[in-house]
This record gives C-alpha cells, structure tokens and sequence, in this order.
C-alpha cells in the first residue's frame, strides 16, 4: 500500500514569516553576521564615548552600520517581503506528498512534481521547507496538518525522497 499525506495548506503571513525567520538564522545562519555587526558598532560607539569620538570613529561607524543596514535589507527584510507577498497571493491549496511525487491542487494551479526537483528539505520547529534546484524555499506550515501522524508520515517520506532533508528542532 502507498503511502502518501494530504495537506491543504493556507498561508498566514505570520506563519510564513516565522518559517522564514527560521530558515534565515538557524539554518542559513545570518544571525550569527548581524551578531557580529552589532557588536563591532556597540563597541565603536563604547569607544568614542569613553575616549572622545574622533572623525576615524565617526566614519568607521556610519560605514559599518550602513553595511549592516545592507545586510539586513538583502538578506533578511527584502526575501521575506518577497515570500509574504508570493505566498499571500498563492492562496494555498491542496498538496498530496506520495511515494511517486507531489500533486498540488489549488485555485490557479495544478501540478504534479517530481521529487527530484527537491535539492534539500528540513524540518523546523513550525513548518517543513523544501528547497527546489532553483533554490525557492516552500513553506508547509505544520498548523495545516490534521495531525502529528500525518507530520511523522511526510517527515518518514522526506528521509526517503530527499538526500539533503535535515531536522531542525
């Protein structure tokens, strides 16, 4: 008997952003980079106020901070815009995960997929992501399971369809 889970999924922008926000620091691990600005300009700022805020210290942070504004804007606030608006605009559908590959019905989509097209997959605390070829992340928000068995189903399907799937909780 094959075995397959049925999901349909309704994106909320909270949802999407939390499995974004995952992806991003956990996963991508661009935290650790903003850490790290911020503590270059913490101690920047601690200097000039202890030892007078030369024209090197005031140039040293305007660009750092500027080049940590960047940071943020391309790799976290403009991708999860992006996404938030992809997947409002998706308006969700019906995803059926099977041995063979993935059949998604929705109001302006029907497809099926094969399972190679998936490079990498990982499960996060609150959603499963799948990374495809083209690097797009999907974001199957673990609120739209009717159950934690149906979770395990998919967990067991991507260990088997996915060399690169990883658990993350």
């Amino acid at each position: 008997m094959e075995k397959y889970v049925e999901v349909e999924v309704n994106y909320t922008d909270n949802e999407v952003k939390k499995a974004l926000m995952y992806f991003i620091i956990h996963i991508n691990r661009i935290g650790t980079v903003f850490v790290c600005f911020l503590a270059v300009i913490s101690i920047l700022l601690a200097y000039g106020f202890v030892n007078g805020f030369s024209n090197y210290i005031k140039v040293q942070t305007v660009v750092i901070s500027v080049c940590g504004l960047l940071l943020y804007m391309f790799y976290y606030h403009i991708p999860v815009r992006r996404y938030t608006d992809f997947y409002r605009q998706r308006k969700g559908g019906t995803y059926t995960f099977s041995q063979k590959n993935i059949k998604i019905v929705g109001e302006e989509i029907q497809s099926i997929c094969a399972w190679s097209i998936f490079k990498k997959a990982y499960n996060a605390p609150n959603a499963f992501l799948l990374v495809d070829e083209n690097n797009f992340l999907y974001v199957f928000s673990k609120s739209c399971f009717k159950s934690r068995t149906d979770e395990e189903l998919l967990q067991q399907l991507l260990l088997e369809k996915i060399k690169g799937f990883k658990i993350h909780c």
